[in-house]
């Protein structure tokens, strides 16, 4: 939505947003339009799940908790299934065991502590079994969880089963700013506005859709005595014919580094993270 006012300036707003309790740690998007992700509270050492309408944030489940309270992570999202994982030991990255949730309601479909996940698709999933001198692949009915079989080592190497174990990944995503990029004159005077501007270009991702630039930024952040230097991450909607700043927003008002990948684009909505917990949507088509 968008609201014009006397003086002919364009101004967008937030279509929605989605806040967590604690940190936003990861999130997953599925192809029939679920955001799916992880809760985390990094002090308390707990996680729960959640999952968003992507067209509207309306929220369909959140708070879904398990018997172990933290060494359990999101591993894939296929189809109509979430599967998450826990880990061989407390501390290790290994992953270990796997629970597959249906992804609408967050209701458990099946469970198998004995495998760890390799591969998916909507009938299947592929897991393997660790033995002393070899490695087990087995596959599994992808609804219930029954065991299928073993099968050979050549088989379970499927490239189209393991690119899509992620979900919908064929978004616009930002790219860093380069010296010789055709639009970093209009982002560096889009940005003079805002504060001293990087030094290094890199500092600014960008990405274009239609007549809209949209412009993530670290600038320096104003000295602070006996403190480390910060930056301020910045996002702004740029209309690339007229050089208007079409929105703004400020999303981490003091970091020490900076963090790419903070927005996405998809069918003409803009999706950030603002402050590691809140994620909104913006349209800009």
């Amino acid at each position: 939505m968008s609201i014009v006012n006397i003086f002919g300036t364009s101004r967008l707003k937030p279509h929605w947003s989605f806040s967590t309790t604690h940190i936003l740690w990861r999130f997953l998007v599925s192809d029939d339009g679920l955001i799916l992700g992880e809760d985390r509270d990094t002090d308390a050492k707990t996680v729960s799940f959640f999952c968003i309408d992507m067209k509207t944030g309306a929220v369909l489940w959140r708070g879904r908790t398990f018997t172990e309270p933290w060494w359990i992570g999101t591993e894939a999202l296929v189809g109509t299934r979430l599967y998450l994982h826990g880990f061989s030991q407390p501390d290790m990255p290994e992953h270990h065991g796997l629970i597959a949730l249906d992804a609408r309601t967050g209701n458990e479909a099946w469970q198998n502590g004995a495998i760890s996940f390799y591969a998916a698709d909507a009938d299947r999933v592929i897991g393997y079994r660790d033995l002393f001198e070899r490695r087990v692949f087995e596959h599994f009915d992808a609804a219930t969880g029954a065991f299928l079989g073993e099968i050979d080592p050549a088989t379970a190497d499927t490239a189209e089963m393991r690119r899509h174990t992620f979900g919908r990944t064929d978004f616009i995503y930002a790219e860093p700013l380069t010296a010789d990029d055709m639009d970093l004159e209009r982002i560096r005077t889009s940005l003079a506005k805002h504060g001293t501007m990087p030094e290094d270009p890199q500092s600014i991702e960008y990405a274009r859709t239609g007549s809209r630039l949209v412009i993530s930024a670290y600038l320096p952040h104003p000295a602070v005595t006996g403190r480390m230097p910060m930056l301020k991450n910045i996002l702004c909607v740029v209309n690339s014919e007229t050089g208007r700043e079409e929105f703004f927003d400020v999303l981490n008002a003091e970091t020490p580094y900076p963090v790419p990948d903070s927005f996405f684009i998809d069918n003409g909505t803009l999706y950030y993270l603002k402050g590691k917990r809140t994620l909104c949507a913006l349209h800009i088509e």
